[in-house]
């Protein structure tokens, strides 16, 4: 999903504002996703793989939030952002991963 925004922006078929657009969908999506985990996870006793997994949902909520609020409307700085963010998040993602392999 995020590589898509900024794969469209590096071609030229959306502006920045339509990127952020596209990544407040995601966040919407995101936001209503770790609510259903907060849920599953309240009604589990302590469940570290699912305490960790909302934690990876609310960082990337936040970095993605952090995108959306940045001020620069050119296309080229934000693609960058995202790139470096997508970066970020994957990286994220992998220590969950190897963490649930033990």
């Amino acid at each position: 999903m995020l590589e898509d925004v900024f794969k469209k922006l590096d071609r030229k078929q959306i502006e920045a504002i339509k990127a952020k657009d596209d990544i407040r969908g995601i966040v919407d999506t995101l936001v209503k996703e770790k609510g259903e985990l907060e849920s599953l996870s309240s009604n589990l006793e302590e469940n570290q793989i699912l305490l960790d997994l909302v934690d990876l949902f609310e960082d990337t909520i936040d970095l993605l939030n952090s995108i959306i609020s940045e001020n620069s409307p050119n296309d080229v700085a934000i693609s960058t952002t995202i790139k470096y963010t997508y970066i970020e998040l994957m990286m994220k993602y992998m220590d969950y991963i190897n963490q649930l392999k033990g």
